[in-house]
């Protein structure tokens, strides 16, 4: 199903920047002028990315994630996952008279998230006791449709024929979770492979989540 997804998947995006993961800060940052700022469906977009990561739909569903950001990124190859704390919020960091908002997820980690690879090793977070700010812009514009080629690079198709709405800037990042959907990403994985380091790997991953739970 996912290979196929690749090949034909569809999925209407719009917006710009590079393939990793928003501007961090390791402190708070001063929060800009609320007056301007959008109604609620501009820091929607920005809740729904991470109620995503937090269910593990960020992996299971990438073509869906896709769709909140403006431009379209490769479909992920290498099979490693992003792993943030289970504890985050949405604010709104500064608005303009413009259609546009830059918001930040304050995350309990900091900026360098775990790592889970293809393998279910896992590499920690960096231990910190400043908690972390991730800064999106979302901008008002008109998604597109694009597919997925069989390299996993995406291929623009026709103009679609929604109206402009909130989108984040720039292409998706690689996929990312929370602790709490990772455990069961990791179990899940787990169960499906034969190979033996891999099972040990995801012993250990688990042991090592659990703890961060």
């Amino acid at each position: 199903m996912r290979q196929s997804l690749r090949v034909v998947g569809i999925c209407v995006i719009g917006c710009l920047a590079t393939i990793a993961f928003p501007q961090t800060v390791s402190k708070p940052l001063t929060k800009g002028q609320k007056t301007n700022c959008p109604i609620d469906s501009a820091k929607d977009v920005v809740q729904s990315l991470w109620n995503m990561a937090a269910s593990g739909e960020t992996v299971t569903h990438w073509g869906a994630v896709a769709r909140f950001f403006s431009e379209p990124g490769p479909w992920p190859s290498d099979g490693s996952v992003r792993v943030f704390s289970d504890y985050w919020w949405v604010e709104y960091r500064e608005c303009s008279d413009q259609p546009e908002a830059a918001l930040i997820v304050y995350s309990h980690w900091d900026r360098t998230p775990g790592l889970i690879d293809s393998q279910l090793k896992f590499t920690p977070p960096r231990e910190s006791s400043a908690q972390a700010g991730f800064v999106y812009r979302v901008v008002m514009a008109t998604p597109q449709i694009y597919y997925w080629g069989r390299d996993g690079k995406p291929v623009p198709g026709k103009p679609t024929p929604e109206t402009k709405r909130w989108l984040i800037e720039g292409p998706p990042a690689p996929p990312f979770l929370t602790v709490t959907a990772a455990i069961r990403y990791v179990l899940e994985k787990r169960s499906d492979t034969t190979d033996s380091i891999t099972k040990k790997n995801a012993d250990e991953t688990l042991a090592q989540l659990l703890k961060m739970h």
